[in-house]
């Protein structure tokens, strides 16, 4: 899957790991007033900060085997 845009990226992730992009967000910020602004700039903007989206291409990266216990 390509990812073009920030957002589609946040949600990819989110679908991989099984939640929503708000739950994902608040697991980054650790808290839920974070995460609520993060998703209104990204609707705002269409943009990650850096360092989320840098995590998220990351987590993306990650094949299920390598993430698996040994």
């Amino acid at each position: 899957m390509h990812i073009a845009e920030d957002k589609d990226l946040l949600d990819a992730t989110a679908q991989r790991l099984g939640i929503n992009a708000e739950a994902l967000l608040r697991r980054y910020y650790g808290s839920p007033e974070d995460a609520r602004l993060e998703l209104e700039e990204i609707d705002r903007t269409g943009r990650l900060q850096a360092s989320l989206a840098r995590l998220l291409r990351l987590e993306r990266d990650v094949s299920p085997t390598a993430a698996a216990p040994a």
